[in-house]
């Protein structure tokens, strides 16, 4: 996909057919067209600040605002790991949040501990609480794709973060640090992506992911070989 970076309405739009000189939603022709790697890469070195695919910067608060609400429901959060056979396995932390980075402190006898330790790359999930959502079918959700490191048990750095933990989570956590399986691991988030309902996805990059960008639908690849709706697989 490409899209068209437009000078005049500051907006950043999908381009439709052959229309690759003009802007979709102003229709002037004082803009560029870029690929959808151009873009991405762009947003993450910070080239456009304040604008989003399709969307004025007001627009992206919002989203930023109720991922933040969001988050700011839970006090653990979902984990998503690989275990030694590639195989994907479920699970949860308390957590905290410290200049933009997220920290687990969990058991070293627990399976997702050898799981991030042997492929440091996971991913965290918030979803609504099914209580509270209109349909079940359209909770929102942000999951948010990160990569871990160890935080060295001789580091002052640990003993600052897990003051911050017993402060959140309370006496238990000084139990915990007295044993020794325990690792702290920063989780630096790379990506997010938040489904605030049908048809509303939107990804979220750069510093801060403070770069939002409505993601497009796009017709699904044509394959000979997908199976069909009514085989049944015994």
């Amino acid at each position: 996909m490409s899209y068209y970076n437009c000078f005049d309405c500051k907006k950043i739009s999908p381009l439709l057919g052959d229309m690759i000189d003009q802007c979709p939603l102003c229709h002037c022709f004082n803009g560029e067209a870029i690929t959808e790697k151009q873009f991405s890469k762009k947003l993450v070195n910070g080239e456009y600040p304040s604008i989003s695919a399709g969307m004025d910067a007001s627009e992206s608060e919002v989203i930023l605002e109720e991922t933040e609400t969001l988050i700011r429901q839970f006090r653990s959060v979902q984990l998503a790991t690989l275990n030694a056979q590639g195989n994907p396995e479920a699970s949860y932390a308390p957590y905290i949040r410290r200049s933009g980075c997220y920290y687990i402190f969990i058991s070293g006898l627990a399976s997702h501990t050898a799981n991030i330790l042997q492929h440091p790359a996971l991913s965290l999930f918030f979803i609504q609480n099914e209580a509270e959502a209109k349909n079940v079918f359209s909770r929102q959700r942000l999951t948010l794709e990160c990569v871990a490191n160890v935080v060295s048990m001789e580091s002052d750095q640990r003993n600052k973060i897990l003051d911050a933990f017993s402060e959140v989570h309370g006496a238990t956590v000084d139990l915990l640090r007295s044993l020794p399986d325990f690792q702290l691991f920063e989780l630096t988030v790379k990506r997010g992506n938040y489904v605030k309902g049908f048809g509303q996805a939107f990804t979220m990059e750069g510093e801060g992911l403070k770069h939002v960008r409505k993601q497009q639908k796009e017709a699904p690849a044509s394959n000979t070989n997908r199976l069909s709706p009514n085989r049944v697989i015994s």
